[in-house]
């Protein structure tokens, strides 16, 4: 089992349909209100299309919650899938990539 700062990964392991071994990691629930729970989400946006569309949002006095956090890549297709599985260990609950 992996830790993250907020939440635990569990490894679980699977095949696919050609008999190859995937490994799979599983966030643990955690113990939440869910009244009160936001979920955390990373927004990773590439330069040249999706950041100018948030950039002019936010030119334009335009509001997303706070638990939305943006990183801004030169381009989203360079995404590396560790990226992804690094972000959930983390503790974030969800992931856009959008280019």
């Amino acid at each position: 089992m992996e830790r993250g700062t907020e939440g635990e990964l569990e490894k679980q392991y699977a095949t696919n349909k050609k008999g190859k071994l995937l490994v799979l990691f599983v966030a643990k629930k955690r113990n939440v209100n869910m009244k009160d729970w936001q979920p955390k989400i990373l927004a990773i946006l590439c330069n040249w299309c999706s950041y100018a569309g948030a950039d002019l949002a936010g030119v334009s006095r335009m509001q997303y919650p706070p638990n939305v956090r943006v990183i801004r890549i030169p381009c989203s297709g360079r995404v590396d899938p560790l990226f992804i599985m690094k972000t959930l260990q983390s503790g974030f609950d969800g992931l856009l990539i959008s280019g």
